[in-house]
């Protein structure tokens, strides 16, 4: 660890970090992140970069996945040592180091914003200390999926890519090099999180769990999974590691799960789940469910959570903006408002800590509706929308990405969406939806704008907002 703690050197105040070229936090709101932080963790805003890479279907390596646009490297053009050790990793260590989050840090700069200091997504790296070399990594190589659950795109799923969108595979940037080259980091990894697609369904997984098993048999490897996958090639493979598994269940009943996750059976998802859990209980490792609260499952919620209280195990929620029709942070001020009265009725036995801990989560869960019901209270569904309003938005947020260094060309953007931000293009439009879409927008967003024509930009709005696709 000594060599990257140190190689920043140490803390400067706030006005000293303004004359370097950095934009630090409030003090005020550094001291309230680093309330209930390890001690040994605060020489640096995230540990992210110092203790973690995160791998994507497009070759691209971060340090974090909510942090998709500051690009430390691409694979194969990089090896991993190269982007390990590279110029770009530096320089994000070297702004978190000073409390900037402008190196495209928007999720939790978004969360100290609004003060919700308890889910900032950077605790999660402070599990581990800094080391030489990266003791967490993140692998999403490639979209192969078995399933078309409504939630999901073709960027995450190759039956949605194949069937729903009618396009070609998306080309595997990894191979047997890149597990090669894994060789040298896997001694030195703690802990490990494969999604998809389906991972059980990924070929190169299974080279990669073959390397742990036998070079670190006993680091943490995290599987996500939609649980329709349990045969042999899987039970061997859990024998050797030691894997921590968790299944995606968006409910507890046949109909509804059938008709969100296309292609799965309901019965034969719990068989599987019983025997995960049983392995896990063996291995005495993590069993989980997620469930996906929705427009279409939200009232069975409770259902679920009753689900997990019995087998003793901790649930989590995955909260889902795309497609808008089932985003529930879509909805009116009223239409939250009823919901939260119905889940509020509920009452749960806390027998167990998982229930304990299940009762925390509904609550954070309701916490959040509670927030969007707020954020959604002065925007009427049936009001329009108003090209001068939102293009005055845009202008602040390209302001602030090329402020940021992360963008150029933003009069050329600005001149191109005053085209695409009129009445006449809004019109039809959810207001909700639409100013919701606006708080997503990334600087890669903006960066495609550049080359399109209007009509294009005008159609791919409409099919995002309108028509409800990714």
């Amino acid at each position: 660890m000594g060599l990257l703690k140190n190689l920043f050197g140490k803390n400067n105040s706030a006005t000293t970090l303004s004359s370097m070229g950095f934009d630090p936090i409030s003090d005020q709101a550094k001291k309230a992140h680093n309330k209930n932080r390890n001690k040994k963790n605060l020489y640096t805003f995230c540990q992210a970069p110092l203790n973690n890479m995160y791998f994507s279907w497009e070759g691209k390596a971060i340090a974090c996945c909510y942090n998709q646009e500051y690009i430390l490297g691409q694979y194969p053009e990089q090896s991993i040592a190269e982007i390990w050790k590279g110029e770009k990793a530096n320089d994000l260590r070297k702004h978190l180091k000073n409390y900037d989050l402008s190196k495209g840090c928007d999720v939790c700069k978004n969360d100290i914003l609004k003060e919700r200091f308890a889910s900032v997504n950077a605790l999660r790296f402070d599990w581990f200390e800094a080391e030489s070399y990266p003791t967490m990594m993140e692998f999403q190589l490639t979209n192969t999926c078995n399933l078309e659950c409504v939630m999901c795109s073709g960027l995450l799923s190759s039956a949605i890519r194949a069937n729903r969108d009618k396009l070609p595979s998306i080309p595997n940037k990894f191979d047997e090099k890149f597990v090669q080259q894994l060789e040298e980091f896997i001694p030195y990894l703690k802990y490990t999180t494969f999604s998809g697609g389906e991972p059980f369904l990924i070929k190169i997984y299974y080279d990669i769990w073959e390397v742990f098993a036998r070079l670190n048999n006993t680091c943490t490897l995290k599987v996500i999974t939609n649980g329709t996958i349990y045969n042999d090639r899987v039970q061997k493979i859990l024998e050797k590691n030691n894997f921590h598994i968790t299944i995606s269940l968006d409910s507890p009943h046949k109909e509804t799960y059938e008709k969100i996750r296309i292609g799965a059976s309901f019965d034969e998802v719990i068989s599987n789940a019983r025997k995960f859990h049983q392995y896990c209980q063996t291995k005495k490792t993590d069993f989980n469910f997620n469930f996906c609260p929705m427009t279409n499952n939200w009232q069975e919620v409770p259902d679920f959570i009753r689900l997990c209280n019995s087998m003793d195990i901790v649930c989590h929620f995955n909260m889902v903006y795309r497609p808008a029709k089932y985003a529930l942070c879509n909805l009116t001020h009223s239409e939250l408002h009823h919901i939260l009265g119905v889940l509020r009725s509920e009452r749960f036995t806390e027998t167990s800590s998982a229930a304990s801990k299940n009762k925390i989560i509904f609550d954070e869960y309701l916490h959040q509706l509670e927030n969007w019901a707020l954020q959604n209270e002065n925007i009427s569904a049936y009001s329009t929308l108003n090209p001068s309003e939102i293009l005055d938005f845009i202008a602040k947020k390209i302001d602030q990405y090329e402020k940021e260094g992360r963008l150029d060309d933003g009069n050329i953007i600005l001149e191109k969406l005053k085209l695409v931000i009129t009445d006449e293009n809004l019109e039809g439009l959810s207001v909700i939806s639409f100013y919701n879409s606006l708080q997503l927008l990334t600087e890669d967003s903006f960066k495609q704008i550049v080359n399109m024509e209007p009509s294009t930009i005008i159609g791919l709005m409409r099919k995002q907002i309108e028509l409800e696709q990714w």
